[in-house]
């Protein structure tokens, strides 16, 4: 299997679980939770998407709702993406700013931007564009990195 799929044991065996899960379909309800555990993590997108087949397949009535899971895979990736480049310090400006918009990445970007002090002046509109969020933890976090950036700004934020 990992000479077939270029995969470690472990995903070629998820991959083939998640077959066999697809296969079984409804009377694998039990998996659902895991399956959508693997959809949402898996850094592998071929793995993501036999997932999200095989939780369509294992409950056919949440059919309505799963489309709505592919679209937050495509934003999860996209917040993984800008976060890793945070972590790794490679992220550009333009990179934070891209960054506050997915939920993953937001607090990331909002520390990097802090840590520039003054400097990150250009950061003010974006920073004050995502104050209305309704995560406490991030509030807070915009609410000091205005006030470190220009403490004048965080009034005008209000």
């Amino acid at each position: 299997m990992r000479q077939a799929t270029g995969l470690g044991d472990t995903e070629g065996r998820r991959r083939l679980a998640i077959l066999g899960l697809r296969a079984l379909g409804h009377s694998s309800e039990e998996a659902f939770d895991e399956l959508k555990l693997i959809a949402q993590t898996s850094p592998h997108k071929q793995t993501q998407s036999w997932a999200f087949d095989a939780l369509n397949a294992v409950d056919p009535d949440l059919r309505s709702s799963l489309p709505s899971l592919g679209f937050y895979l495509d934003d999860q990736s996209k917040g993984n993406h800008f976060k890793q480049l945070i972590e790794a310090d490679k992220a550009t400006s333009t990179d934070l700013v891209d960054a506050l918009e997915w939920p993953i990445s937001r607090l990331a970007a909002t520390e990097s931007i802090r840590r520039q002090g003054a400097e990150a002046s250009w950061a003010i509109p974006f920073l004050v564009s995502t104050f209305d969020s309704s995560d406490g933890a991030y509030f807070s976090e915009v609410a000091s990195t205005l006030s470190e950036i220009n403490p004048r700004a965080l009034l005008e934020g209000l």
